[in-house]
């Protein structure tokens, strides 16, 4: 606008110039002049006068243009974070527009689903509820709910993620359901918990859950057999054991069979060989009747194996013949108990018990064979017939009777303390495995087998003394050695075949008998 101002004024000056004369033309310069002077004086008085106004101008000048500098940095700033912020309201429309589409697809599903829809959002708590409580099948209602909600609405996240919680809240639930049956339980809790584990199908096949049924009720009976054998007493723990190893295998297979039902179940542990298979009774499996028959089987063989370990290692310790007999008739009662049922275990416990029975009879026979040595040492030889001579002959084959039995010891043995010690240390072995022999007799050869080399060991003690006698005793000393030499051979080896026959044999001759068990070199 003041520049419009000044061109009007110059526009006017130079009208009015134009008109002047030419002397006033000639005066107008001085005239202008004269002017100026004026009006730099007039500056001057100006500024003398308001010189503070000059001042607060200039500084308001400097104030204005730092805030004009200032201005234009922002502005600057501003214009650089345009871009930036077009990209995030574009971003803020695209999430405005999923958020109005989650929108209509919830209301679209609130529409759709039946009843409230918090309660359905509260499926996997309700679940832990009743898992809690016992409520079972409510639970698994609960997850068959979520599947046929998910099947109805196959393209809502949220019902993909019920689902899928669901499930994995009845996977921990039937978890602890099939630790239940590691504990003791009875058949009709059995029954509910294969029933809730079959149908969820937690296993992908009926053979499957054979096997884990098995597998979890194997270690409850070896935890029932470890607390057996961690406090009692080696004889009370094999018989104990025996009773634990009978009662709980009887119950699994009762268990087994009464749940799986295969056919015939009476024969199912006898048929595990079959070739010859048939279809399963039971509706929900597919498992044939020789299938289920073979997973019993070798869950059976595999319980007798370490029932007969654990037998074993207890009777390791149990010294005394009776003692294993008396274990043996527990464990025949056992093996006939569960031999009802098809899970014949008395076989597989004969090795056992012949081996503990050997060991036994063995120590019997080396402690008297030491017996015997010591009293040769010991032994002050003389005789006590006439003439030094002996009853040997007298006592030889089926003499030896007395008012008693048959079977006991010669009394012309009684001349003769050291052999008489020993014959009675065999009749003690003889007595430790008297109650056994019966039902071991087929190891018969490893008995005659020590007592074979019992008897060669006190003939080889009595050569060995023979030395000494027969060249420093006197005639009476030498005379009762030999009788002595003559009772071990004529009198106490055919005593002791009579009696090996007796128990081995059922009293067939002794002759025979010393043949059998390699006694015929001393006879």
């Amino acid at each position: 606008k003041m520049d419009d101002d000044t061109t009007t004024k110059d526009d006017q000056y130079l009208t009015d110039v134009l008109s002047y004369s030419v002397d006033r033309l000639a005066k107008e310069p001085e005239r202008l002049r004269q002017e100026l002077l004026r009006t730099e004086k007039k500056q001057k008085d100006a500024a003398i006068k308001q010189y503070r106004a000059f001042i607060a101008a200039h500084s308001a000048y400097d104030v204005v243009r730092d805030r004009v500098e200032k201005a234009r940095a922002d502005l600057s700033s501003v214009a650089d974070a345009l871009p930036e912020l077009k990209k995030s309201c574009r971003d803020f429309a695209n999430r405005a527009e999923s958020v109005a589409r989650a929108r209509a697809v919830n209301q679209q599903l609130l529409n759709r689903v039946p009843g409230d829809i918090s309660d359905i959002l509260e499926i996997p708590q309700t679940q832990e509820q009743c898992g809690r409580n016992g409520a079972y099948d409510e639970a698994l209602d609960l997850e068959l709910y979520a599947e046929r909600l998910r099947a109805s609405l196959p393209d809502v996240p949220v019902i993909d993620d019920l689902r899928e919680s669901a499930r994995m809240t009845n996977k921990k639930m039937l978890k602890k359901l099939l630790v239940r049956l590691q504990e003791p339980i009875q058949l009709p809790e059995c029954l509910r918990i294969v029933g809730h584990v079959r149908r969820s199908r937690y296993f992908e096949s009926e053979t499957a859950l054979r096997r884990a049924f098995l597998a979890r009720r194997e270690v409850f009976v070896r935890n029932a057999c470890e607390e057996v054998r961690r406090w009692l007493a080696p004889y009370d723990r094999a018989k104990k054991l025996t009773d634990v190893h009978r009662v709980h295998v009887f119950d699994v297979v009762t268990q087994y069979r009464a749940i799986f039902s295969d056919g015939d179940s009476s024969s199912a542990t006898e048929g595990a060989s079959s070739a010859a298979t048939t279809t399963t009774s039971n509706s929900n499996s597919d498992v044939t009747a020789d299938e289920s028959a073979i997973l019993l089987s070798a869950w059976s063989s595999q319980r007798a194996e370490s029932y007969k370990n654990a037998l074993d290692e207890s009777l390791q310790r149990v010294d005394e013949g009776g003692a294993l007999a008396s274990v043996f008739e527990h464990c025949e009662y056992c093996g006939n108990s569960l031999a009802r049922v098809g899970v014949e275990t008395r076989p597989l416990l004969r090795e056992v018990f012949e081996k503990h029975a050997l060991r036994i009879f063995e120590d019997a026979l080396v402690a008297a064979s030491e017996a015997f040595e010591k009293s040769l040492s010991t032994h002050r030889w003389t005789t006590y017939l006439a003439g030094g001579e002996t009853t040997t002959e007298n006592d030889d084959g089926n003499n030896n009777k007395d008012a008693n039995s048959e079977y006991s010891p010669p009394q012309s043995l009684l001349e003769h303390a050291p052999v008489a010690a020993f014959v009675n240390g065999i009749v003690a072995a003889f007595n430790e495995v008297r109650l056994l022999t019966p039902k071991l007799r087929r190891c018969k050869k490893p008995f005659a087998k020590s007592l074979r080399k019992t008897f060669e060991s006190g003939q080889k003690s009595l050569k060995n003394r023979e030395k000494n006698e027969l060249t420093s005793s006197t005639e009476k000393k030498k005379e009762a050695f030999k009788g002595a030499v003559r009772a071990y051979e004529k009198v106490a080896a055919p005593y002791a075949s009579k009696c090996f026959a007796r128990l081995f044999f059922g009293g067939f001759e002794s002759a025979k008998t010393a043949e059998d068990v390699g006694l015929v070199v001393l006879l």
